[in-house]
């Protein structure tokens, strides 16, 4: 991968990888459905390559070790005045969660 790639390129690179080791991918959201290349290229991909392109660090992070699936995203830098972190046991919810705070943040989110 080269420097300025999108994390759907990161991704579509790597979960090919991932299944080729015997990572299960049926029924999950990285699978793809018809006529899709996968869900990876929606809203979650955007707000990431969003923020990195406003000059914020983020930190997404599966967390299996914990009770139950864990998420935890962090944020920081850029145009935010301190850090800013969601932890959830779905990774739909960590991002809902994170938009609510950049919004507070006065953040206009363009998706």
């Amino acid at each position: 991968m080269t420097e300025g790639t999108t994390i759907g390129a990161c991704i579509r690179v790597a979960l090919p990888r991932l299944q080729a080791t015997g990572l299960p991918l049926a029924g999950t959201p990285w699978e793809a459905g018809p006529g899709q290349e996968s869900v990876i290229e929606g809203t979650g991909a955007l707000l990431l390559d969003w923020l990195a392109d406003t000059g914020m660090s983020v930190f997404l992070k599966a967390d299996g070790e914990r009770p139950g699936p864990g998420w935890t995203f962090l944020t920081k830098d850029g145009p935010l005045p301190t850090m800013l972190r969601t932890d959830g046991t779905r990774v739909t919810r960590c991002f809902h969660d994170m938009l609510s705070q950049l919004r507070v943040q006065g953040l206009a989110i363009p998706i």
